[in-house]
């Protein structure tokens, strides 16, 4: 009996941790940006640590925040990390704002990295058959 017991509430406190998890994938950009969640946003994009700065990039595009646009870009220029540069191009194409394709045609022009220069390629390519 008392295995059931602690059976029961082992499943019962593992069914109310899950349901207690965000869902990001549901939550509307209304309900995203509010007053405090921007500006912690753009915080987290300026943070030294690479987990904190890959989660605000992803979060930036996902929710197509353009307040961020202007540090992605900074971005570009002092970021090393080959995967986090990947992620920072492709938030800046989902913000889509009107100097997004001149600011990856300019990186990829001082680009050094042939990976990240086929994503920029691919980018423009996309970018100019959506004119079509």
């Amino acid at each position: 009996m008392k295995a059931i017991s602690i059976t029961l509430l082992l499943l019962l406190s593992v069914v109310v941790n899950l349901n207690s998890q965000p869902n990001y994938q549901n939550v509307s950009v209304s309900e995203f940006t509010n007053a405090k969640t921007i500006p912690n946003l753009v915080m987290g994009l300026k943070n030294e640590n690479r987990g904190v700065k890959r989660d605000c990039i992803y979060f930036a595009g996902l929710y197509r925040i353009p307040q961020a646009f202007e540090y992605l870009e900074e971005l570009l220029d002092c970021e090393q990390d080959e995967s986090t540069l990947k992620l920072a191009i492709m938030a800046m194409y989902r913000i889509d704002c009107e100097q997004t394709i001149n600011c990856i045609k300019n990186y990829k022009k001082k680009c050094d990295n042939p990976r990240i220069k086929k994503l920029c390629q691919l980018i423009e390519k996309e970018y100019s058959s959506s004119f079509e």
